[in-house]
Parts: C-alpha cells; structure tokens; sequence
C-alpha cells in the first residue's frame, strides 16, 4: 500500500507530505481492493480503473480518483482530464454527494447543439430536478442528433418524451440485438485479408491497392 507521508533525503530525513488534498486512508484501503488483480498498475490502463470505480460506486468521488492518482503515480488534474474526456463517466462534485438513480447527459457538441441541444437541456434540467442531468463531450453519434445518454443508453434524435419514456420504462442500459460474436464473424470470413497479409499470400503493393479503393 502507498503511504501518505514520505521519508525525505538528506541527513535531516525529514518526513515531507504530497502537495494538494492528501488521500485518505479509508479511500486508499477501497482503491487497493477494487484493483487488487491489476497490480503493478499501469498508465495506460488509467482508463480501465475509472470504469471499475465509476460500476461500483455509480460514479467518480474526488478521493477516489486522489487514491488513483497515488497508486497510478500520476498528477491528480491527469486523471480528471482523462474522466472528463469521456461522456461515459460520473464525476461527482464532493465526497459526500449522493449518487442520481438517473444520470441524463445531453451531448454539447457543435453539431447536437444546432439541433438544439441547449434547449433540450434547460428543459431536461427543469423537468428533472431531483436527478442529475448535465452537459456532455461527443458521444459520436453525430448523423443521430440530438444525442442524449440516460445511464447508460443513448437516445438517439432525442426529445423530451423520449427521455421521459426511457425512464418510465427502466430503459437504463444499451441494449443491441444486432450484434453477433466474435465466433460468428470469424465463420463468415472475418479477419481474413488480415491473415493473407500476414502469411504474405497478399502483397504490399496488393494490400495498399485493396484499401485505396
């Protein structure tokens, strides 16, 4: 476990502390649990760890992502720029907020928005007063705008009845019927330009022709 205060160099061997708001111990107990099976950590999986902390907690509490930082051995503002990138994450305000049942992101990109987003929001914010409704980065369904993600299920040209109806019904999480398996696309020739390329049987030169169509 990391420690919150640090034996410094010298002869003097003076104890020093991190700078900024120090991590509790509680909070960092609750990190080193969560990610137990994921250690050494890594930078790169910074993205993974906020996903296990944002399912169990229903969102991102700011000791949380303090006790991340400790443990990933990063700044605590590259964490939160890596939260807040994704619309996906709850980035709660204080340690002792109360977690929305129902979380309403409407997109703020330039392109929801000509489609009246910022309407869509203020009245969104008025109706639901008692869960958390906020603006969000690009979902990246632009061609289906206004795009609005409640939990976790995007609602696609979106309007005020249609939240209203996902909520009434419990339609919380995505739900795709469409999709097959990994199994299933590998039987229907999956990946297999990508093998004669690697055995060779395609050319460079063949290869750069088939993606320049």
């Amino acid at each position: 476990m990391q420690t919150l205060k640090k034996r410094g160099p010298g002869r003097r061997n003076k104890i020093y502390y991190n700078k900024g708001r120090q991590v509790d111990k509680t909070s960092l107990e609750e990190a080193n649990e969560l990610l137990s099976g994921y250690f050494p950590l890594s930078k790169d999986m910074l993205i993974e760890y906020l996903h296990l902390f944002n399912d169990k907690y229903k969102g991102l509490y700011p000791r949380h992502l303090r006790a991340l930082s400790e443990l990933v051995k990063t700044s605590m503002s590259e964490v939160y720029e890596v939260a807040s990138f994704y619309a996906h994450f709850h980035i709660l305000n204080t340690d002792t907020e109360k977690v929305s049942p129902v979380t309403i992101k409407v997109c703020d990109s330039v392109t929801c928005a000509m489609y009246d987003a910022e309407k869509l929001y203020e009245r969104t914010k008025l109706k639901y007063k008692n869960f958390r409704v906020e603006k969000a980065p690009c979902m990246g369904r632009c061609n289906y705008a206004p795009v609005v993600e409640v939990n976790h299920n995007h609602l696609l040209n979106t309007s005020l009845d249609k939240i209203e109806d996902a909520i009434q019904t419990k339609q919380l999480s995505y739900k795709n019927g469409k999709h097959i398996t990994l199994k299933q696309y590998l039987k229907s020739g999956g990946y297999e330009l990508y093998k004669k390329i690697l055995s060779k049987e395609v050319s460079f030169e063949r290869m750069v022709e088939i993606f320049s169509c």
